[in-house]
């Protein structure tokens, strides 16, 4: 892929700051179809502590600048690179059309492999934004592929956000888009991951859950901006400054 592409997307402010990138380049072949990328390295590692380990320390993909990931797909290495430099999701896909909703959790499970929580949390915010612009909410095909795809709500927060969707839908059956109420029951006692956390906010928290959906990220009372993010200590959540409500 051109880098050159890749640059234009991006912002006039964020190009501004193309000295801070270095100029060393590191080359990443993508998926069975072995499509190229060749990325700035220290903007690449900065960002993501898998590609931190694999291209500075004594490793073969160190030593050639080179690597090969065979199991990821073009398109959602395509749209990491594309918010790397430009720092932004963006509402078009690679392939000029929208992102759906598949796309995006496949974005968020590269993320998460990937050590990338600044990614991770733009995804979850557009995640949250592309759902709530539909009156939608995850369905049971998407939420059984994010957990057979995620070990801990520690990792992958996306967990919590299936529970809050799925609690969200028990008061507003309106909502119903592929779950029955049995259905999500049974998830929701199966999920021992999220359960104790879900009952209390069940019990402790009735009024304020069905007055608040968890598709908006408007610091409401219950769900704050970055209720779903992953944040090491003391880091400050971009999307509180980055936030435009969907109207």
């Amino acid at each position: 892929m051109s880098l050159r592409f890749i640059v234009s997307e991006a912002s006039n402010n964020r190009i501004t700051t193309h000295r801070s990138w270095g100029s060393e380049l590191v080359h990443i072949y993508v998926g069975r179809r072995v499509v190229p990328f060749s990325v700035h390295k220290k903007l690449l590692c900065s960002t993501s502590v898998f590609f931190d380990n694999a291209f500075n320390t004594g490793s073969e993909a160190a030593a050639q600048g080179e690597m090969t990931l065979p199991d990821d797909q073009a398109y959602v290495f395509q749209g990491f690179v594309n918010w790397l430099y430009a720092r932004k999701l963006g509402d078009l896909a690679p392939d000029g059309g929208p992102w759906n909703m598949a796309e995006l959790v496949d974005l968020y499970l590269f993320a998460m492999e990937k050590c990338s929580n600044a990614f991770q949390n733009a995804v979850m915010d557009g995640i949250q934004d592309h759902l709530d612009r539909r009156n939608n909410t995850l369905s049971p095909e998407l939420v059984s592929k994010i957990y057979i795809n995620t070990r801990s709500t520690q990792d992958a927060s996306i967990r919590k956000f299936c529970c809050a969707c799925i609690t969200w839908f028990l008061d507003h059956p309106e909502t119903n888009h592929g779950w029955d109420e049995m259905e999500a029951k049974y998830f929701l006692c199966w999920d021992s991951d999220n359960y104790y956390d879900l009952q209390i906010e069940i019990y402790d928290s009735f009024e304020t859950r069905v007055r608040f959906s968890p598709l908006k990220r408007n610091a409401s009372e219950l769900y704050c901006m970055c209720y779903f993010h992953i944040h090491a200590d003391g880091e400050e959540c971009k999307s509180v400054s980055q936030y435009k409500p969907y109207v």
